[in-house]
């Protein structure tokens, strides 16, 4: 990672907490005199397709995410302003439930329904970022024996995931690749923000 070191590098997935943390590493950078890396998070239905699940559900209230989620491997779509995920995941699932159940948002509700829709037994991956506090109903979960883990990317699948960006340039027909939207090169402050900004109006 050398020359990283000397930068300001900060995720952004489109989210309010992003919005800060942009803002503050865009300041930091400009502090410092140093280059900034923006890093733009994409959907876990494409890293889930690397476990070849049976299926791969995607919910959200917005049918433009759920179209890039079909593109990134999700077979089913539910548009939980329409449908009852909980509903729709149950008969999937002959009643069961979700082996896995993956929390992105980081509101009390995603995670919520992402405990409700696990099976017993089942993992949770809750990696939104929250600003309120949120409830585990234990008074329903004790007996169901799941699991729950939090947190961002703990290094140990960065080498498959940089093996899958080197396949998966603009243009190249690695799935991935459509989650590129350019490919400008080294930026600075003053031309990533205009640059994201432009991205995120189209």
């Amino acid at each position: 990672m050398d020359g990283m070191t000397d930068g300001v590098v900060v995720g952004y997935d489109g989210s309010p907490d992003s919005d800060l943390a942009l803002h503050w590493a865009a300041w930091e950078a400009h502090d410092r005199g140093a280059r900034l890396t923006i890093c733009h998070a994409w959907t876990p239905e494409y890293l889930a397709r690397l476990l070849s699940p049976d299926h791969i559900i995607a919910v959200d209230l917005a049918d433009t995410r759920l179209e890039a989620a079909k593109e990134f491997g999700a077979g089913v779509t539910v548009n939980s302003s329409r449908e009852d995920p909980l509903r729709v995941i149950r008969k999937l699932t002959e009643d069961l439930g979700a082996d896995v159940t993956i929390e992105a948002v980081g509101v009390p509700a995603t995670f919520e329904l992402a405990v409700k829709i696990a099976r017993p037994g089942g993992q949770i991956a809750s990696i939104g970022v929250y600003s309120e506090p949120t409830t585990l109903h234990l008074e329903e979960q004790w007996i169901r024996n799941i699991t729950i883990t939090t947190g961002l990317v703990d290094t140990y699948p960065t080498s498959t995931l940089m093996r899958l960006i080197a396949r998966s340039t603009p243009g190249s027909s690695s799935p991935i690749a459509s989650a590129w939207t350019n490919s400008p090169g080294p930026m600075t402050c003053s031309t990533a923000l205009p640059t994201l900004a432009r991205s995120r109006s189209s």
